[in-house]
């Protein structure tokens, strides 16, 4: 199962990688994807490095909402930072995020986790 729902996350990924690549006119190259952050936050994207970290725990203990939004809102950030040169969740975050078709893209999530 955990091999399972670490391809799902990298796939759809992959495809907002693609739909990223159609809205905006763009050519990124797919991402380094790894499951390695600890601490609260569900992800984290490092652009110079054109990395997405995901933070498993959240991952396996609420799967479909991680699925659903986690890899958006980073693959959200490698688009900022390609068109703007920066990464935040102001204004040209959300925009990327609207275009995405989430009404109210949020910066935090509301994961739970079981220890």
């Amino acid at each position: 199962m955990t091999d399972l729902l670490k391809v799902r996350v990298e796939n759809v990924t992959y495809e907002w990688i693609g739909k990223g690549n159609m809205a905006f006119g763009l050519f990124l190259e797919l991402p380094i994807v790894t499951f390695d952050l600890k601490g609260v936050s569900a992800g984290k994207t490092i652009p110079q490095e054109w990395h997405i970290k995901y933070n498993y725990d959240y991952l396996f203990n609420n799967p479909k909402k991680f699925v659903d939004n986690t890899p958006a809102h980073e693959v959200a950030h490698l688009i900022e930072w390609k068109l703007y040169g920066k990464c935040g969740h102001k204004k040209n975050w959300k925009e990327i995020m609207h275009t995405f078709g989430f009404e109210n893209p949020t910066r935090c999530h509301n994961y739970k986790i079981i220890l």
